[in-house]
């Protein structure tokens, strides 16, 4: 046994591998582990950079097209509207992947519905996954007919878009498969309110303000609704098939309301499906290039709080 031992060492390799011959493979070994370095530190970089843009990107797209609310000012009466995006709650006990995904579908699906309100119901801020919007009353015959369809068209561009996400969509993951069981629940009253500067932002205040919040986590026992309270009621009417249901809810810290429940279809309040082709390559690789954005988004802030647009 020592013969063979002093055999298979007398070459000085290294398993049987003479040494001339080692000594080019631990070089290649050292060249590749530097290589995977430099790797690591170009994929951080493109990260960082990914990250800024996609922040400033979705930022922008919340914001884009939104009347600067500062035009209101002191007390008026107003029209007090919340469309909350529902079924998004477990989202945040995904990976951080598919959070990442989570988010982007939420803030298109969020600026789908800040885009319908235009001018004339106007967005105020942007609350987790709701949007906090009012318009401000004027006298006419036809103002409830008016709001009525400002409200409609908020709520039907969220299943509009909805549906187009659906339709380019060319992801698997958990997020992704559960873009079709978001739903939207808006709660609406109207009263007197009042605008004011608070540390040079412009904040909204009163009754209202306050009833349409906590309505906002009353039992309808509907995955989709519009709520609105009897002052609602009585400026808008919405064009929504079916007659509403009227119940009480309670109001923490408030009188109990007395509120109109509509129900809806959102395939028909989204509209007639138009046809069209199947999303193409150059489609489909937009989702795919927003998505991954979003997820190196999400990566690049693990272990810190949520973004402005995500809420439990």
């Amino acid at each position: 046994m020592n013969g063979m031992m002093g055999g298979g060492m007398m070459g000085g390799g290294v398993w049987g591998m003479p040494l001339g011959a080692a000594l080019p493979i631990g070089l290649l070994l050292v060249l590749l582990l530097a290589l995977l370095v430099v790797a690591l530190a170009l994929a951080r970089r493109v990260s960082q950079r990914l990250d800024e843009r996609i922040g400033a990107g979705v930022a922008r797209r919340l914001t884009r097209r939104r009347p600067p609310p500062a035009a209101d000012s002191g007390t008026f009466e107003a029209l007090l509207l919340i469309p909350d995006i529902t079924g998004y709650t477990h989202f945040m006990e995904l990976s951080r992947f598919a959070l990442g995904h989570a988010q982007y579908l939420v803030s298109e699906l969020l600026v789908a519905m800040i885009e319908a309100g235009g001018e004339q119901l106007r967005t105020l801020k942007i609350e987790g996954d709701a949007v906090f919007m009012y318009a401000p009353l004027q006298p006419g015959d036809d103002e409830p007919d008016r709001l009525g369809r400002l409200v409609v068209a908020v709520l039907a561009a969220f299943y509009r878009r909805q549906r187009e996400l659906l339709r380019i969509n060319s992801c698997g993951c958990a997020a992704c498969g559960a873009l079709p069981d978001l739903d939207i629940k808006a709660v609406a009253d109207c009263g007197a309110v009042l605008f004011d500067a608070v540390a040079d932002r412009q904040e909204i205040s009163g009754l209202p303000v306050i009833a349409v919040h906590r309505l906002l986590k009353s039992t309808v026992g509907q995955p989709h609704y519009l709520l609105l309270t009897e002052a609602a009621a009585a400026r808008v009417r919405p064009a929504l098939a079916g007659p509403p249901r009227r119940m009480a809810q309670q109001v923490r810290g408030l009188p109990d309301a007395a509120c109109l429940v509509f129900g809806f279809d959102p395939a028909e309040l989204a509209g007639p499906e138009q046809p069209a082709p199947p999303a193409g390559p150059l489609e489909r690789l937009g989702d795919i290039r927003r998505k991954l954005g979003s997820s190196l988004h999400a990566l690049r802030h693990r272990g810190r709080s949520p973004g402005p647009q995500l809420r439990s």
